[in-house]
């Protein structure tokens, strides 16, 4: 069973504010599989400060770097497709190869699109003396 004590709110690892916990429960037997903590408006305050804090960084990051870093998490969910395929399939009650294939499968596909994406588009282009 996995449980789950923190949220991953500013790229670390932190205690939540509350102290609730949500059990995750099988779609097939009903049995608790895991839990995770209840987030509460304190903890989603942290999170969108985190957030908006992050966006400002990230706008600055020129766009074919930004390509490298999403194809970085592109190759890191790519190498733990099998782990995510089965938590998926376990949680949800999807077959594995479904699971595995589209679930875990479609964002390493989009992340590594994206990555190429950024690297070839032509974000400005020049019309007469404006840049569009």
């Amino acid at each position: 069973m996995i449980e789950r004590r923190d949220l991953f709110i500013g790229g670390e690892w932190i205690r939540p504010d509350g102290v609730r916990v949500i059990d995750v429960h099988s779609p097939a037997t009903e049995a608790v599989i895991g839990s995770v903590p209840e987030g509460n408006s304190k903890d989603v305050d942290r999170a969108v400060v985190k957030a908006c804090d992050a966006l400002e960084g990230w706008m600055a990051v020129p766009a074919v770097e930004r390509g490298v870093l999403l194809q970085k998490v592109s190759d890191e969910l790519k190498a733990r497709i099998d782990e995510v395929g089965y938590t998926i399939c376990t949680e949800v009650g999807m077959p594995i190869k479904l699971a595995t294939r589209i679930q875990a499968g479609s964002p390493v596909e989009i992340f590594s699109l994206y990555a190429k994406l950024s690297a070839e588009f032509d974000f400005e282009s020049r019309d007469g003396n404006s840049v569009i």
